[in-house]
């Protein structure tokens, strides 16, 4: 039966009636639940104890329910609890991140609140801290906070003030940097309770509301602040003395020691209406500097203080100046700053440096007058994204992050748009010799492009969109700064500044003072843009998607200055697209259309164009931009001009590059080696990669060396989220070889060769939970070695053998350095062997990333067919391989068949694991166990302790003194960190000191060497880089 419509029902009047009745309710409920706001005014009084770095006082707040919801409790925020032990939120974080600063610190540097005593209308309140988490408590009204009422809850508190090391709130001595430091009600909106532990990385989420603070303090601390000093006409009258007399300085000693404190005592009263948060930094050092701002739209001027100590006071003398632009530029594309000072206060070191907090923000030592100012810049921007529209930063942190970093960036571009030497300089910051790696022609967007492309090119980026909790330290920077960044400039670029600005204004003075989620940007976005904005919002912003558009074709219409134009969409979205038509490598036309899948078709008018190309001005976060040129003619049409190079450069879009290097080797055989790298990558990576370096031998007077070339893909669904095909090959000699036979008056002297050829498969899984810091991969190889042979003394012919090997390998990483450790199951073989090994090795931490104890163990079985090539020698070894044992030329060995001389003492640490030189002696047939360790010594020492045990199935039945365990102990010193180490036996068991008899070992031919010099290959090292 068909249901009928509802509206060929007859209804009863009053039925209709009730119904229109229970719609109207749920739609104003509805309302009402998305736009109330909770309001939380709060009267502090506290007094700071220098001396033991202790804040004593009470607050008071008034809590207004504006919710149409009834609270029966208030969770509140006793975030100086969180540096209380290693076992809080916070510790938890900073260990994840491999940070042990919560380890180390001793009783004295930790921080708490304590002398709570929630309290009501003079009755104490029921109170509890939350289950293992001592910075949220839960408090039990007494009676039920109706909507439209209050309440108002008092309490005394204590706080000890950590060391600033750890976080944001801590101490330097007796400077202090007091913030997140008073019991906070958590924010409760439309979707309930946000209460979390305080975290390092991912930030807050207050109630705005009204704030009466009094501060107590020795009278000869200067006192930077949110709020407007009230009521001391003193102090003031004081500052704008220091004020005065810091403008006349010309020159800032070094002196950074600390004055006495006075024994006199002040009262500093600050109030602020309509924000959600405040801080204060207290500093006897503190010199002052102070402006004035007059502002587009408000008549009266805003006082800018900057309070600093002698570290960095040259950059210093310019930050008035800074923070006058930045709130000019700031208020006239975003709306007026509302309130009537603002503040910068030098924090120094201080692990808080280069945060926000309303009317004051902390600017810590940057090292370089550019970076100076972009810190200054950035954190007065986050007075408006953070400060005035106060949205979840810990569930939505491109918000405040990703618009900050924008409006920085857009300022920069602005302000110093002839000066391409404004840089990230952080990271890119290499003086003269900058240029010569292409950084000359970086500018400030161009290296946040750079940052973002060396996670999306390798599938390790995360959607910015996503809460602050599920995404990697990398990550945290990379996409919800920078790659939102990208976006909301591509925005920007899409809309055109007019437009883009009235989004952005219209949105400020909807949802200022307010608390916007990403739907309410959306909303007031594409109402005022009348766009559909979806790309951005869905894609660009929460998702990895990315974007890739492509020239394929250009042909021009006969008759006409006109070209048609296919472009592909090679991409995982589809966002808007510009292409531009170049003359004489100026922009000549433009053409913008919205996104599309799949092909489309373009028509463009350019008279004279030379070439077209998609986002000329770079503006699209595009992942690839070698396939977005078209010449107009020519033969080589979509390649970019040749650019080449001695050193390498960041990547070009606008050239093909190819680097030529220089390079030189030796090895025992070859002797001196010297050529070029020929290559085409450096940062980022590429998606066909090449290396060639061919090397002219001294020696053997011949041309040696290698390469490689590499295939990396970016997979869009499914197990792997990265794959790299991998073609290698080398050739190198391995030994000298001599033959005489006086009988039939015969000898000869030459080089035996090696050539290798590797082919190679890497899979990297997916990763569900990137802020572990876990990985796992893959690895498929086929190895090839064709090596020359020794004579064959009847024939009087030299001989060569070519070998297959092919190998399954199965990696598990911890790459946290705090407990790094992998875990390795693999296979290796061909049609004479098969060895199975599991190898597992663990860094158990000292509380430091450089202090601790490394355990290895290992578990390898081997079978060897009846037919197996004498010429191969696939036993497992107790004591790792020299360069004759690497039968798989894996490693990099000066003297590969070396018997005698430090050229024979470098090694391979493999399977059962010793040290100790063991030969022929110690080789399993069958089976071999090996667990060694080494530690740390204390202090400076830069030498660690070793020992280690092996075993095999008939290792006790070998030779006269062998046993069936065998163990050593020594030091060891790492010249360069798990690349080169040095062995030094001091102890071992007597089977092994037969060996060093029988083959009259002196102690120094006891002493072998670990070098692996494929770890330095800076290609390899470069793809271990993030910022």
């Amino acid at each position: 039966m068909q249901e009928k419509n509802i509206a060929d029902r007859k209804l009863p009047a009053f039925l209709f009636a009730v119904l229109f009745w229970l719609n109207s309710y749920s739609f104003v409920t509805l309302n009402e639940r998305n736009d109330f706001q909770q309001d939380v005014s709060y009267i502090i009084g506290v007094e700071l104890d220098d001396k033991r770095h202790i804040l004593r006082g009470s607050i008071e707040f008034r809590y207004t329910n504006n919710s149409p919801d009834t609270l029966h409790v208030i969770y509140v925020h006793l975030w100086p609890n969180a540096y209380r032990s290693s076992k809080t939120e916070l510790a938890k974080q900073l260990y994840a991140d491999g940070d042990p600063v919560m380890l180390r610190m001793k009783q004295d540097d930790t921080g708490y609140m304590d002398s709570l005593d929630f309290r009501s209308n003079g009755e104490s309140l029921n109170w509890k801290l939350l289950t293992d988490t001592p910075d949220i408590c839960l408090i039990r009204l007494k009676k039920a906070l109706l909507p439209g009422s209050f309440v108002e809850i008092s309490t005394t508190m204590k706080v000890k003030i950590p060391n600033s090391e750890i976080s944001r709130l801590g101490h330097i001595g007796q400077s202090y940097m007091i913030t997140q430091w008073y019991p906070k009600p958590a924010v409760y909106d439309k979707n309930g309770w946000n209460y979390f532990s305080y975290l390092h990385r991912g930030e807050f989420y207050g109630e705005f509301g009204d704030y009466d603070v009094s501060i107590t303090i020795p009278s000869n601390y200067v006192v930077a602040s949110t709020g407007i000093l009230t009521d001391n006409k003193k102090e003031f009258e004081w500052l704008e003395e220091k004020a005065l007399n810091t403008a006349r300085m010309i020159n800032f000693t070094n002196d950074m020691s600390f004055p006495e404190s006075s024994k006199e005592m002040k009262t500093l009263r600050f109030k602020q209406d309509k924000i959600h948060d405040f801080a204060w930094f207290a500093d006897k050092r503190y010199h002052v500097l102070k402006g004035e701002v007059y502002l587009r739209g408000r008549d009266k001027a805003i006082s800018t203080w900057s309070f600093f100590t002698n570290a960095e006071a040259e950059y210093w003398k310019k930050a008035p100046q800074h923070l006058a632009d930045a709130l000019n530029f700031f208020s006239d594309r975003i709306g007026v700053y509302p309130y009537d000072q603002i503040s910068a206060a030098d924090v120094t070191v201080a692990r808080g440096s280069g945060m926000e907090y309303p009317m004051v923000t902390a600017i810590g030592t940057t090292g370089d007058a550019f970076e100076f100012e972009k810190t200054i810049v950035h954190e007065v921007a986050h007075s408006w994204f953070y400060g005035i529209l106060g949205s979840n930063e810990r569930e939505h942190p491109w918000i405040d992050e990703g618009f900050t970093n924008f409006f920085e960036t857009r300022y920069i571009y602005n302000r110093h748009k002839q000066d391409s030497s404004k840089q990230e300089e952080a990271f890119l910051k290499l003086g003269r010799w900058g240029k010569y790696f292409g950084l000359d022609s970086i500018n400030h967007r161009n290296a946040q492009y750079l940052s973002y492309l060396m996670g999306a090119r390798r599938n390790l980026d995360q959607a910015p969109g996503l809460h602050s909790t599920r995404l990697s330290k990398t990550n945290y920077g990379r996409v919800v700064y920078r790659k939102s960044t990208l976006c909301i400039d591509y925005l920007l670029a899409h809309l055109g500044d007019s437009l883009f600005d009235a989004c952005i204004r219209n949105f400020y003075e909807e949802w200022k003072f307010r608390h916007p989620y990403p739907e309410h940007i959306r909303h007031s976005f594409e109402k005022t843009s009348n766009k559909d904005l979806s790309w951005f919002f869905d894609d660009c912003i929460n998702s990895n998607k990315k974007s890739d558009y492509s020239l394929t074709s250009a042909e021009k219409i006969s008759g006409t200055d006109n070209y048609k134009l296919r472009i592909k969409n090679k991409g995982d979205y589809n966002p808007p697209l510009i292409v531009q038509g170049i003359k004489e490598s100026q922009i000549k036309t433009r053409f913008s259309t919205e996104g599309f899948e799949g092909e489309k078709e373009i028509e463009i008018s350019c008279n004279g164009c030379e070439a077209f190309r998609i986002d000329a001005e770079e503006r699209m976060p595009e992942n690839l931009r070698s396939n977005n040129l078209i010449r107009t003619d020519g033969v080589f049409r979509k390649t970019e001009k040749l650019k080449i190079s001695v050193l390498p450069a960041f990547e070009r879009a606008d050239r093909t590059q190819v680097f030529i290097t220089p390079v030189a080797g030796w090895n025992r055989y070859n002797g001196l080696m010297a050529g070029a790298a020929i290559y085409n990558t450096f940062i980022p990576e590429k998606k066909l990669e090449y290396v060639f370096a061919p090397l002219y031998a001294a020696e053997t007077r011949d041309l040696t060396g290698g390469g490689e070339i590499r295939f990396n893909l970016t997979t869009k669904s499914g197990a792997f989220s990265y794959i790299t095909l991998k073609s290698g090959f080398c050739r190198y000699a391995y030994s000298h070889y001599s033959y005489s036979n006086p009988l039939i008056d015969f000898s000869t002297n030459y080089h035996l060769k090696y050539s290798r050829l590797e082919n190679k498969v890497t899979l990297r899984i997916k990763d569900e939970f990137p802020a572990q810091r876990r990985e796992k991969i893959i690895n498929v190889r086929h190895i090839l070695v064709d090596k020359d042979l020794p004579l064959n003394v009847l024939t009087l012919e030299r001989q060569s053998k070519v070998y297959n090997f092919f190998q399954m390998e199965y990696l598990r990483r911890n790459r946290n350095p705090l407990e790094a450790s992998e875990l390795k199951w693999q296979l290796t073989g061909n049609q004479d062997f098969y060895k199975a090994a599991f190898e597992s090795n663990h860094f158990f931490h000292f509380n430091s990333t450089k202090k601790g104890f490394r355990l290895r163990f290992n578990a390898s079985y081997l079978d060897r067919s009846v037919t197996n090539d004498p010429g191969l020698d696939a036993r497992l070894r107790s004591s790792g391989y020299s360069g004759v044992d690497d039968y798989l030329y894996d490693g990099v060995f000066f003297g590969r068949s070396e018997s005698s001389g430090i050229w024979s003492q470098q090694f391979m640490l493999a399977e059962g694991g010793l040290k100790f030189p063991t030969f022929f002696y110690r080789k399993a047939e069958e089976w071999m166990l090996g667990i060694s360790g080494s530690t740390s010594l204390p202090g400076i020492i830069p030498f660690r302790l070793y020992g280690g045990l092996s075993s095999f199935n008939d290792a006790k039945e070998l030779y006269p003194e062998s046993k069936a365990v065998s163990f050593e102990a020594g030091i060891e010193l790492p010249l360069i960190k798990n690349t080169f180490v040095i062995y030094f036996p001091i102890a071992w068991s007597s089977d092994l000191g037969y060996i060093a008899d029988q083959q009259k070992l002196s102690y120094g031919e006891l002493i072998r060497w670990e070098l692996k010099l494929k770890q330095l290959n800076p290609l390899e090292l470069l793809r271990k880089v993030d910022f």
